[in-house]
């Protein structure tokens, strides 16, 4: 085991190395990787680090350089003062206002516009009630309280100011470095456009516990942690029946998308009853299961379409049935005991039941591993794939304007994860809009209101790439190899070409843009769905490194 385990670790640590050696050269481009905590940040400023999962990321530092920072750029002797503030003894700094007057000690050349900083000092002391302090670069958070700050900042002037926005203002800052972050971090600046870090599979909540609240208990009751679960823990729960006349069963409502594809499953066995019902919740249709003889049995009616049931054996006579579905409007999951197929309504038996344990309803029409969870924010994460979840409302994130321009050659890589074909939804794109812009590039989730990708390439001609027959919810490694010399814009989808076009593009090279994830110019065509991995390479990649970064990012995503 030990063995494998290494083999495993010596594999992902060669694929990683592989994807650096794509920036060996100083090569142009971006690498995110939501699955590294130490990249993200809940706030633009990287004030707040990204600590577990189900928390905003604000944002994203790219990864081509290791993070590594530059050398250090405030220097003692450099300082200058405005208004009262003055020097208190070696990098001490004491930013003062008795009557309001600005005051700010600042270092007035040295940085660049649109580059990454970051920003640290300590705040020793505030003397004056009310006071605080910021750094004069936008996106800085105004400061109120003493202790060491730190924050990554894009810078908006040539000169760093740190200045008192209130008076009067009386604080001593020390212990001062700013550093160069190099790379072209991705942000988000409106909080209510973050996209959120997730590893979350399972839509259903409080998995193991059938007595709780989520749950809605008819005709049975619920005795928890009642026998040993398939995975061996003393988890699973007990139902049974009322002596009531009807149905007996437990429900979980409105968890599904509605109009996708999703799969329920849950583990059953036996306990003085051997059948069970699995339908959609809310009086969806389903089917009956043969717990001590592994059949499926007839489909029950109701609303929604149900397809695929299956049964298999788990341990300790355990089985785990499960079923396909479509439903028109959001639904979950429904349990019931049952004295035989068809036999729905029936007088109940205090004395009988079912065991339940494991319920598990996903987008998708196939069954992953089992994830247990308690609430939308506790859940379990081991071994689950990290992502970045977009609404496809407003989340979306951005880079300062990446400069491409001594190139005509990209490839692009994306894990990604689309959960709607409604509309058309922009994955990134350097440039506000590829229809606007000459050395533009974009990547679509689906393109328009169809189970299909596109990639896109302009000089100035464009080139589209369009592979259909890829329907929503559905995991993919997407590349797109763009050269607008040659004409060329290739679409790859899992490791194979998907789509190629030869048409004109133009000349010229590609721009000097923001790049753009999760919405059209931050503001239209947003992406609904979950990002587990971003490349963009501004060099054309031979057909060994497209492999190989193929390969690190669907171990990111899990697409094939």
């Amino acid at each position: 085991m030990r063995t494998v385990l290494r083999q495993i670790l010596l594999f992902k640590r060669t694929l990683v190395q592989q994807v650096a050696r794509l920036f060996s050269q100083g090569e142009q481009g971006v690498w995110y990787d939501p699955s590294d905590f130490s990249t993200l940040f809940q706030d633009s400023a990287g004030t707040t680090p990204v600590t577990a999962v189900e928390q905003p990321v604000g944002l994203m530092l790219d990864s081509r350089y290791g993070l590594v920072r530059g050398g250090e750029l405030w220097a003692d002797a450099s300082t200058t003062f405005f208004g009262e503030s003055s020097k208190v003894s070696t990098g001490v700094y004491r930013i003062y206002s008795s009557a309001g007057a600005l005051s700010y000690v600042t270092i007035a050349s040295g940085f660049t516009i649109g580059k990454t900083y970051e920003v640290v000092f300590t705040v020793d002391s505030i003397s004056a009630v009310g006071s605080n302090i910021q750094v004069e670069w936008t996106g800085a958070p105004l400061i109120t309280t003493t202790g060491a700050k730190q924050m990554r900042l894009v810078a908006s002037a040539t000169s760093i100011i740190i200045k008192r926005t209130t008076n009067p203002c009386d604080i001593q800052i020390s212990a001062v470095s700013v550093r160069e972050l190099a790379g072209n971090h991705a942000t988000q600046a409106t909080s209510a456009s973050r996209p959120v870090l997730s590893a979350r599979v399972n839509l259903l909540t409080y998995s193991e516990d059938f007595s709780n609240a989520a749950w809605t208990q008819s005709g049975v009751t619920v005795t928890t942690n009642s026998t040993v679960a398939p995975d061996g823990t003393l988890t699973a729960d007990a139902l049974y029946e009322t002596s009531a006349s009807g149905s007996h069963r437990v429900t979980q409502n409105a968890v599904a998308p509605a109009n996708t594809n999703c799969k329920v499953s849950v583990s059953l066995k036996p306990n003085g009853r051997t059948w069970a019902i699995v339908v959609l919740g809310g009086g969806g249709n389903g089917y009956y299961f043969d717990l001590s003889n592994l059949v499926v049995g007839s489909e029950t009616g109701g609303a929604g379409t149900v397809s695929s049931p299956q049964i298999s054996l788990e341990n300790n006579g355990w089985v785990r049935v499960s079923l396909n579905f479509i439903a028109s409007d959001s639904r979950g999951i429904e349990v019931f005991t049952s004295t035989g197929n068809g036999q729905f309504s029936f007088t109940g038996d205090t004395t009988k039941g079912v065991y339940v344990w494991g319920a598990q309803l996903e987008t998708g029409s196939t069954a992953t591993r089992y994830q247990s969870i308690t609430t939308a924010t506790s859940y379990d994460t081991v071994g689950f794939p990290k992502y970045l979840k977009f609404d496809g409302i407003d989340d979306s994130l951005a880079t300062a304007a990446i400069n491409f321009t001594s190139t005509d050659k990209m490839t692009v890589f994306a894990g990604v994860r689309k959960l709607s074909d409604a509309a058309a939804a922009v994955l990134c794109e350097l440039s506000a809009s590829i229809s606007t812009s000459s050395g533009a590039a974009t990547l679509f989730a689906p393109d328009g209101a169809a189970p299909r990708y596109l990639f896109s390439s302009k000089g100035t001609g464009q080139s589209s790439a369009s592979a259909t027959g890829y329907t929503a919810p559905l995991s993919s490694v997407l590349t797109g190899v763009a050269d607008i010399a040659a004409d060329v814009a290739t679409l790859r989808i899992n490791g194979a070409q998907a789509a190629t076009s030869g048409t004109d593009q133009g000349t010229g090279n590609f721009g000097n843009y923001p790049l753009y994830i999760g919405r059209r110019g931050g503001t239209s065509l947003p992406f609904n769905g979950h990002l587990y991995s971003l490349i963009v390479r501004g060099a054309q990649s031979s057909d060994s490194q497209i492999v190989s970064a193929e390969s690190y990012v669907n171990s990111k995503t899990g697409a094939y």
